[in-house]
């Protein structure tokens, strides 16, 4: 559009005393002044369209997306078991407590009250660290994708009536227990399956990729150098012992 014949173009060129390969190299500088910034950017992108691809949902994976379960559980805070204890410490001195190590036990000791018979919905409300916890721990109903990962995995292994093992997840431990399961399939399910196929898959795209970003996370060698980040870190994990 700037040179509509190549006259042009060379007189310009001419004028400014460069290629045509220096002013392209000009052009692009301008439009893209971080190149470097935009080949990750771009590379990532590619990465994750070649993740997402690679999802298959089986008619096994469809039908269980329409299983809901009901749930509840009991939540040990890391933090909070790190807090209490301090407050308790007599000591000014003592080491801070380790609030993960703490939280662990905790809800270790709870279930195996539970196993013995203890009263579920009252040991979560006088225990639990979730607002579910004024309702005995229930969760309601829920399907998969709306829990952390590691929760709703071993809620969705679960019978009614079961509980499970201690489940340690971003928030914390938890002692789950199952009270119902059942079917949401919709009644055009067999005629339109591949259009709830596609709806699925388009779901499940972000949680596909956030999966691989984690797994690279954990095989990763990650060291924080800078101190203050490192206590930070520790301090969000509930191990107060080491943050401070």
């Amino acid at each position: 559009e700037k040179f509509p014949d190549p006259r042009r173009l060379k007189d310009f060129l001419r004028k400014k005393q460069m290629s045509l390969a220096q002013y392209k190299a000009e052009l692009r500088r301008d439009a893209f002044p971080d190149l470097d910034a935009l080949r990750d950017s771009l590379a990532q992108e590619k990465l994750q369209k070649q993740i997402e691809d690679k999802l298959t949902i089986s008619d096994q994976d469809l039908q269980d997306s329409y299983t809901e379960v009901q749930a509840s559980h009991i939540l040990i805070d890391p933090k909070k078991e790190a807090q209490a204890a301090q407050k308790a410490q007599k000591d000014p001195k003592a080491a801070p407590p380790d609030g993960d190590a703490l939280a662990k036990a905790r809800a270790e000791k709870l279930l195996a009250e539970v196993k013995a018979g203890g009263d579920f919905a009252k040991l979560a409300r006088e225990n639990s660290a979730c607002p579910s916890a004024a309702k005995g721990g229930d969760l309601g109903w829920f399907k998969r994708g709306m829990m952390a990962k590691e929760f709703e995995d071993a809620a969705f292994k679960l019978q009614p009536g079961q509980v499970s093992e201690v489940v340690k997840t971003q928030f914390g431990y938890h002692i789950i227990k199952l009270t119902g399961r059942r079917s949401t399939l919709p009644k055009d399910f067999a005629k339109n399956k591949e259009m709830y196929r596609n709806q699925l898959k388009d779901e499940r795209k972000y949680r596909a990729w956030a999966e691989y970003r984690d797994g690279l996370k954990k095989a990763a060698n990650i060291q924080i150098i800078d101190p203050e980040l490192q206590a930070y870190r520790l301090l969000d994990e509930g191990k107060q012992a080491e943050g401070l």
